[in-house]
This record gives C-alpha cells, structure tokens and sequence, in this order.
C-alpha cells in the first residue's frame, strides 16, 4: 500500500489509501485532478500539482520488492530525505515527489513473498 500523506500545494485534501494489492507497477505523476487509474496490473497516481512532472516516478515490483526509480523527473524525487535516482524501498519509507506529495508505505514486501 502507498499512502498520500500530504498534497503541499493543497494541504487540506485528505489522505489517500493507494491499494498495490494486484499491481506490479505504480506511476506517479501530474493530472488535472487527484485520481487512481488501474490499467492492467499498473496503477497510476495523479496529483494536481504544477511541481509534479507529467510522469515522475516510477515504482516496480522486482524480486519480491518495490523499488522506485525517478523518470526524469525536473525536480527530484526524495527517499529517506536524499534525492535519489532509485531505490529499493523498505516498509514505512517516506517519498517525497518534488516537495508536493509525500507518501509512506505500508508493506512493501511483494505479496507471498
């Protein structure tokens, strides 16, 4: 699970519960609206922020692990607090996408692994 923690540039929306359950890749990215698309086994994650790039991060599930991997992204994408171009993420790591959205994890570990 990824949870949204906190919107920086719209600090009252509430958090979001993002479920991984199924999927074997997540996409970060800017939308027009906060929005959690499945298409296939990859979900995709829309915040509406200006910071954010269109597509800035990836996440994929490798050998029974997440790793994140930045796509480019014009303003950095943080893990632990040090920007990283990738990373295999432990439980409770905290992301941070250019300083607007950041989410901790919950779990993960692949499912039966």
């Amino acid at each position: 699970h990824l949870f949204v923690a906190l919107e920086c540039a719209r600090p009252l929306e509430p958090p979001l519960l993002v479920r991984l359950d199924d999927a074997d890749a997540l996409v970060i990215g800017r939308g027009d609206r906060r929005a959690v698309n499945t298409k296939g086994r990859t979900v995709e994650l829309r915040i509406p922020d200006t910071r954010l790039s269109s597509v800035h991060a990836h996440l994929r599930a490798a050998h029974q692990r997440w790793m994140i991997e930045d796509a480019g992204s014009k303003n950095g994408t943080l893990i632990r607090g040090v920007r990283r171009d990738s990373a295999v993420l432990e439980d409770g790591d905290v992301i941070a996408t250019s300083m607007t959205a950041p989410a901790r994890s919950a779990g993960w570990a692949r499912a039966g692994g």
